[in-house]
């Protein structure tokens, strides 16, 4: 009987540890990233948005991915991708002796004939849109980063390369929210009921949504590691995606599959 008893009273706790602490060590990495993102401020003139450079500073940024290094002879950059639709950061990996605006001046047209959408606007000139092409292949800083060889690397890896660069984000540009424990899904649910003044997300959802284990699924595997992470994105609602980093540098990222949970509109009602 005391046996009996004693395995109920492991289970209870061990499931009570892996609903609700297990994934805090991943969540305080997002939280503390959000953080961070939260004090850069963006400023506004005329229609041109830019970042506060006095806000921000990449070294102490980065720092919060402590399992993640630059590639040497390179460094870590951001250019601020404005026009009329949407604003956002492009973080970018330069060689040391390299200059963004020299490689900006490429793509700088200054009475266009015509702008085109996407195109992003820099004061009295244009910056092409095909500077955003050339910015996220040749200059993209994923394939720059050198990952320690743990768990908690290749997941900093991952989460800078979904969240890394979502700050100061203007009109058409989301952000995902990266959900790793039962607490802070139950806020964020709480959050989004508050705000449902459109009511986009019945009582259904709201039970359903209480009911999703959010704990990363983390696996070292021969040649990658498979992540599998719960997040929310307005548009879509609550998913579950499945990634593959490979363990060899350089680095890269495979989505291999995602699913919605439950789905969720903030301008679209879903029944």
């Amino acid at each position: 009987m005391k046996k009996l008893l004693l395995a109920i009273i492991i289970i209870i706790l061990g499931t009570f540890f892996y609903r609700y602490i297990y994934g805090y060590k991943y969540q305080k990495l997002v939280n503390n990233i959000i953080l961070y993102q939260a004090d850069i401020n963006l400023l506004s003139n005329n229609g041109v948005h830019r970042i506060d450079s006095t806000t921000i500073n990449l070294d102490t940024y980065f720092q919060i991915f402590d399992k993640l290094k630059i590639e040497p002879n390179f460094k870590l950059n951001y250019y601020y991708q404005s026009n009329y639709l949407e604003g956002f950061p492009i973080f970018l990996a330069l060689k040391q002796k390299e200059s963004l605006d020299s490689i900006l001046l490429r793509f700088k047209e200054y009475q266009p004939p015509e702008i085109f959408m996407g195109d992003s606007i820099d004061g009295k000139t244009i910056i092409s849109n095909e500077f955003y092409n050339y910015a996220t292949t040749e200059l993209n800083p994923m394939p720059h980063i050198v990952v320690e060889d743990s768990k908690m690397g290749y997941f900093q890896y991952l989460i800078f390369y979904l969240i890394g660069d979502r700050f100061c984000l203007f009109w058409h540009a989301t952000r995902k929210d990266i959900l790793c424990t039962k607490s802070y899904l139950l806020i964020k649910v709480k959050d989004l009921a508050a705000k449902d003044e459109s009511n986009n997300f019945s009582k259904v959802q709201k039970r359903r949504s209480k009911r999703i284990f959010p704990q990363p699924e983390i696996k070292l595997e021969k040649d990658n590691c498979s992540i599998e992470l719960v997040e929310f994105d307005e548009r879509y609602g609550f998913s579950k995606s499945k990634y593959f980093i490979n363990r060899q540098f350089p680095h890269s990222i495979k989505l291999i599959t995602t699913r919605v949970i439950v789905p969720y509109s903030s301008n679209i009602i879903i029944k």
